[in-house]
């Protein structure tokens, strides 16, 4: 104390804006949002209450799975928009488009119960996200292949009428030909019916 006294006035207060300083710059640090100790503590609790439920949605039969999203319908937590996205995701009651929402609205929310669940939720948003791509690219194809399908029937049908065009118009000059042969023949001899020979003529007429 008597070496800070001896300091003058002018040094004495650099040194206690200095410290001030210091302090009001360790009291920020400690605040900033990506440090550790300001997450909320998440020991996976909500999660194993997740998978828990998800094996019991395989005892149920479709009336249950429907009584059971209606009854978490009416809650707002996190941990119930998870429950109804593992509803959505059962292969009984699939509904990806629903899913995804969910998922979205959990990763939207940013009070501590909704921020535990994040790291759950983005893993199943991509899940979900992908499996909606596949979908989509699916869906394209088969439009592609009926498409093609219905361009490759008409292909055909348009082949039978040519054929039938073509087979026609053969039949048609198939006559024309019997026809022209007919009529380049040379004349036959004219007899009377059961080729009988004609009667010898009348001496009246030849005297």
């Amino acid at each position: 104390m008597r070496a800070d006294r001896s300091l003058p006035l002018t040094a004495r207060r650099c040194r206690a804006l200095c410290v001030t300083a210091a302090l009001v710059l360790a009291a920020g640090c400690s605040a900033l949002p990506g440090d550790p100790v300001a997450a909320p503590a998440y020991d996976g609790a909500g999660a194993a209450r997740l998978l828990a439920f998800h094996r019991s949605l395989a005892a149920l039969n479709t009336a249950d799975l429907a009584r059971e999203r209606r009854q978490l319908g009416g809650e707002r937590s996190a941990e119930a928009r998870m429950r109804l996205v593992l509803l959505s995701l059962h292969p009984r009651t699939l509904n990806l488009p629903r899913a995804r929402t969910l998922l979205e609205s959990v990763l939207a929310a940013q009070d501590a119960d909704a921020q535990a669940m994040h790291d759950l939720a983005r893993l199943l948003l991509d899940q979900v996200s992908e499996r909606l791509r596949l979908d989509t690219l699916n869906d394209r194809l088969a439009q592609q292949v009926e498409r093609n399908g219905a361009q490759f029937e008409l292909s055909a049908r348009q082949l039978d009428e040519a054929r039938a065009r073509a087979d026609a118009l053969q039949r048609k000059l198939d006559a024309l030909a019997e026809i022209e042969r007919d009529l380049s023949a040379p004349p036959r001899a004219l007899l009377p019916a059961g080729g009988a020979t004609p009667p010898p003529a009348d001496d009246h007429w030849t005297r």
